[in-house]
């Protein structure tokens, strides 16, 4: 339990390979942990063990085993506390995800995005709402998808969650290729291709097929200028420019958005509402209390202001503001 538990955050840093190696030479002896859990009526145990260990079952490709642990150990376990069962449950979903078992996929991700909610887990709802996008994706359903993602990555960028913002734009330039939008997806692929590199982890590799496979696709659709071109735009994209593109429903090129420093009339009036309830210190949370509106609306509108003003943080947006005035609209 300890190893497991200690390898669980390092899966995703610098040291993924070490840690993978680690647990692969001792899966046997995991196996025999998780066998003993539930045969010597530790079932719980065998719950937080599962769920430590289902990130490296989607690495190393252990899907049917890593959900045969999850689902036994959900099973025997439908009183265990709400965080344990979120995130088997979110495991569970993307390993039936993996295998191409949608319904029960989105079953499990559904599900345990309700406990994350509950729970008050943001980052538990972000990677629940990615990993549904996905399935969404797989499925046809590309408006879904979008949307599931659209949210997903306000919620990363919210958590200052670089990896996870990385794979989101993957997943939405993928939901691009697959509508047509290859200059999109071009950016897109690029805005990834240089968070990866700035943070020193690649794409993991049981995601690289299918990434490769939607780069080609959108490179052989476009001719070689345009696709250097377009690539490099979403290379030199900052981090809130990369979202904000993202964010944003048209598929406009970078260059023609606003500067910064934009003029008032940039924003709309419930974004100079929001920008200035921002100025007063209050939180998305508040805001969304203060105009009865959901707190992923407020974030929502808080990544296209910062996007409209080629700004990268709340910081800066409240500076920007104390030499603005919203236009007179009476």
């Amino acid at each position: 339990m300890r190893l497991a538990e200690e390898a669980e955050p390092e899966l995703t840093g610098a040291q993924q390979r070490v840690w993978l190696d680690r647990l692969e030479a001792e899966l046997d002896n995991l196996r025999t942990a998780l066998g003993w859990s539930f045969e010597d009526g530790e079932p719980e145990v065998g719950l937080r063990l599962a769920g430590a260990l289902w990130w490296f079952c989607y690495l190393r490709g252990h899907y049917g085993e890593g959900r045969e642990w999850l689902e036994g150990a959900l099973a025997a376990t439908e009183n265990s506390p709400a965080p344990l069962r979120a995130k088997a449950l979110t495991g569970a979903g993307v390993l039936a995800f993996l295998q191409c078992h949608y319904g029960l996929a989105t079953a499990r991700l559904e599900e345990g995005l309700a406990l994350w909610r509950e729970l008050g887990d943001e980052r538990g709802v972000a990677s629940a709402l990615q990993i549904l996008g996905s399935v969404a994706r797989e499925q046809g359903r590309y408006t879904r998808a979008q949307a599931l993602h659209e949210e997903s990555l306000v919620m990363h960028h919210d958590l200052g969650d670089r990896w996870r913002i990385a794979s989101v734009l993957e997943g939405l330039a993928e939901a691009a290729c697959a509508e047509g939008e290859f200059e999109r997806a071009a950016r897109l692929f690029g805005a990834a291709e240089a968070l990866r590199e700035a943070i020193g982890t690649p794409a993991p590799l049981c995601e690289r097929p299918d990434r490769d496979d939607n780069v080609a696709a959108a490179r052989a659709r476009l001719d070689d200028a345009t696709w250097e071109a377009t690539w490099a735009e979403g290379q030199a994209m900052s981090l809130g420019e990369a979202v904000g593109y993202a964010l944003a429903q048209e598929s406009v090129s970078p260059a023609a958005k606003a500067p910064a420093g934009a003029q008032p009339a940039a924003l709309t009036r419930r974004q100079w509402e929001i920008a200035q309830l921002i100025a007063r210190g209050l939180t998305s949370r508040q805001i969304a209390g203060e105009l009865s509106i959901s707190e992923h609306t407020v974030n929502t509108h808080v990544a296209r202001i910062l996007a409209k003003l080629n700004l990268h943080s709340r910081a800066q947006l409240v500076a920007w503001l104390t030499g603005h005035q919203p236009p007179n609209t009476e």
